[in-house]
């Protein structure tokens, strides 16, 4: 569903750019995230992982919903 609704925001002329950037940005998460994820814990603790998470997530939300 996302690459559809990335697809039709990019416009007539950059669809193509859009649909390109967003598969860019879900390759590169699936190998930074957990390594980023990992070095948290490491560093900061478990709990840390998780109000990260949130507040990333609340953010995401925010910017999505505004």
């Amino acid at each position: 569903m996302l690459p559809i609704i990335c697809y039709e925001c990019g416009g007539k002329n950059k669809s193509g750019h859009s649909l390109g950037l967003f598969r860019l940005v879900y390759a590169s998460s699936r190998v930074l995230a957990p390594a980023a994820g990992t070095y948290i814990y490491a560093s900061y603790g478990y709990d840390a992982v998780w109000y990260i998470s949130f507040f990333i997530g609340l953010i995401f939300l925010v910017l999505f919903y505004t």
